[in-house]
């Protein structure tokens, strides 16, 4: 093969290259540009990131409505399901599982200790407009709610 030929092809394979990369971070700068200030966080790896939402309760006479706080890291959670009371730690499987347990003693009558557990569930889903969402639910004992979190 001809080396002033070989160079030539060489020299358009590099340039497209570059002119293709050139655009695509263009590109880039300007999503994130018209972005910035909005107050959205972006997912920096998978489900890593914070997500906020509603506990709702399922039976009478539980805790009311509160906004619940999820942090997901590299490998596992932690749920703040009523405003700063207590913390649930868990694992999210690579399907996107969430499942996690907080048991703690209180004081029972005759100075007893009981054992108390506030277990969580959930499901990352797709919504229809390409959200993601976690639902889930918690329970202990009696009590149980429901929890949706998204994006915060």
């Amino acid at each position: 093969m001809n080396r002033s030929l070989l160079r030539q092809s060489l020299l358009a394979c590099t340039s497209l290259a570059l002119l293709g990369g050139c655009q695509t971070l263009r590109d880039t700068r300007t999503t994130l540009s018209s972005s910035l200030g909005t107050g959205e966080t972006f997912a920096i790896y998978g489900l890593e990131g914070r997500w906020a939402g509603k506990t709702t309760p399922d039976t009478p006479d539980c805790v009311g409505p509160t906004t619940a706080i999820l942090t997901v890291g590299s490998d596992g959670f932690a749920l703040d399901p009523f405003a700063s009371t207590f913390v649930i730690d868990g694992k999210v499987s690579a399907g996107g599982a969430f499942a996690g347990t907080l048991t703690r003693d209180v004081a029972g009558a005759g100075n007893k200790h009981i054992e108390r557990k506030l277990t969580f569930d959930g499901q990352v889903r797709k919504q229809s407009d390409g959200s993601e969402q976690i639902d889930g639910r918690l329970q202990s004992g009696r009590c149980s709610w429901h929890v949706s979190l998204r994006r915060a």
